[in-house]
């Protein structure tokens, strides 16, 4: 088939030049890339693109749907296909002119395809003749592998549905075959997943040689925190400047809200402060570093915690620089809840809940210096979000009154709704323009530092899905929780 140099070359350069890896979510191209096997992919592929007429956020809905029906590999699901017991599946699909036995015929005609042809590149390739003046006669030849079937078993009397023929247009009847030309292009299409993928899983490979990390010892240590039932301290607690905890797993978007409650003139943010287990570690006499461990633990049940409460805001009161209210931002004091509800009855805890799937891919593309270690592995990241689950469903049953789940996907959706209620269960007073944390210029030490430059969006949301075909570890041991 003949080239024609002078187009090709800019869209070269423009396909080169492309964030595809950012724009790869408001693309319907997130389907197929979702599934590492080629089986699979082509036939996601060719299912979104028969659908891909209107926005993607019209029908990016209905092929979710359909793919959930189709089970972990839509081409086994496809090769098994029986319309007698499996069309059922597909009752209630209903997008636009298309119903549910158009999906029935899509599955029944695919796989009939497949069975002779092994794929559904092999039978393209079959009616394609490098001859041929352009990718028509190739196309009227694939388009027709799937309306000549008999399909009465769908259709009474193998009478094709209206919606149906639609999902494969004739060049020969003067259809442009725009998402056919879609299919195609995803399929011969220079990826940037899987090399990105590659090199961060090189990157989690070598860096969790560097690391060391005890699983069983983290258990012990949830498994006691688990066990402790104390209830909070009463009353107001000492006078001056009150702090309010920021904690969740990291990359969940603490530091948002750590900026954003910053913009309220009665609250300083004082960043990721270690002072409360320093203090514990000087109450039980025990040197260490600046994470609770479990012999740490175990001796903290003997100390006086209106002591505890005492030393850390002798030492940390300091950065309220005159204002009501301070933030600790230390993700992984969710870990220490039980003793900061006995050792500061006036402390607000706030609790970051981002969805599972993307926080723990979040963590694993990132590099901590030094801290996390569970972090570059997705099963042991995946077992130590489950015991942080586990853990934080405890304090909420003990303390009700004291934590405040603050969701992400809502805090980057609704901002302002979100900021009233976590003013109102922090005992501030409404001030408007909190969400405009872009317009602050002072310095971010986190991992976070680049994204809360930017006004708040919700471009992370379901990140983790580009590269969900490599993420299968991961979403295993997650089980219930990978969402």
């Amino acid at each position: 088939m003949p080239s024609t140099p002078r187009l090709q070359e800019p869209l070269d350069r423009l396909y080169r030049e492309f964030d595809w890896a950012a724009r790869a979510d408001l693309d319907a191209i997130r389907f197929p890339i979702r599934y590492a096997a080629a089986a699979d992919r082509e036939v996601v592929a060719l299912l979104a693109a028969c659908m891909a007429y209107g926005r993607v956020d019209l029908f990016g809905p209905w092929v979710d749907w359909a793919l959930v029906r189709m089970g972990d590999s839509p081409a086994r699901f496809v090769l098994g296909f029986d319309p007698a017991k499996d069309a059922v599946r597909f009752d209630g699909f209903r997008y636009r002119f298309n119903r549910p036995r158009d999906l029935a015929a899509f599955c029944l005609a695919t796989q009939r395809v497949l069975i002779a042809h092994g794929s559904l590149g092999a039978f393209f390739r079959a009616g394609y003749a490098p001859d041929d003046p352009h990718v028509g006669p190739a196309l009227e030849r694939f388009v027709a592998g799937f309306l000549v079937q008999d399909l009465s078993a769908v259709f009474p009397r193998n009478r094709l549905s209206y919606g149906y023929r639609h999902w494969f247009p004739r060049p020969s009847t003067g259809g442009a075959c725009k998402r056919l030309h879609l299919f195609l292009r995803w399929m011969v299409r220079r990826d940037e997943v899987d090399p990105a993928w590659q090199a961060l899983a090189e990157g989690m490979r070598l860096r969790r040689a560097q690391m060391r990390y005890d699983p069983a010892a983290e258990q012990a240590l949830f498994d006691h925190l688990l066990k402790l039932t104390a209830p909070p301290a009463a009353g107001a607690g000492d006078a001056g400047p009150r702090p309010v905890f920021i904690v969740g797993m990291p990359r969940s978007g603490t530091t948002l809200l750590e900026r954003l409650l910053g913009n309220h003139p009665d609250v300083a943010d004082a960043g990721e402060l270690r002072d409360l287990v320093r203090q514990l570690r000087w109450m039980c006499d025990l040197a260490g570093p600046s994470q609770l461990d479990l012999e740490l633990a175990r001796r903290a049940e003997a100390i006086d915690f209106a002591e505890l409460g005492r030393r850390y805001l002798a030492h940390t009161q300091w950065r309220a620089q005159g204002r009501a209210v301070y933030t600790d931002k230390l993700p992984a004091n969710f870990s220490n809840l039980s003793y900061i509800v006995r050792a500061l009855p006036q402390a607000r805890i706030l609790h970051m809940v981002r969805g599972p799937m993307d926080t723990c891919f979040s963590n694993l593309k990132e590099w901590f210096a030094g801290a996390y270690p569970h972090s570059y592995d997705q099963v042991e990241m995946a077992d130590h979000y489950r015991r942080y689950r586990t853990l934080v469903s405890r304090w909420r049953v003990l303390y009700p009154d004291r934590i405040l789940d603050v969701r992400y996907d809502e805090l980057v959706t609704d901002p302002e709704r979100v900021a009233r209620e976590v003013l109102e269960f922090c005992e501030l007073p409404w001030h408007a323009g909190l969400s405009a944390i872009e317009h602050r210029a002072d310095t971010v030490a986190t991992a976070s530092a680049m994204q809360v430059r930017e006004p708040i969006h919700d471009r992370f949301l379901q990140q983790w899905r580009r590269y969900e075909a490599h993420l299968g570890p991961l979403r295993e041991r997650l089980g219930a929780l990978a969402y």
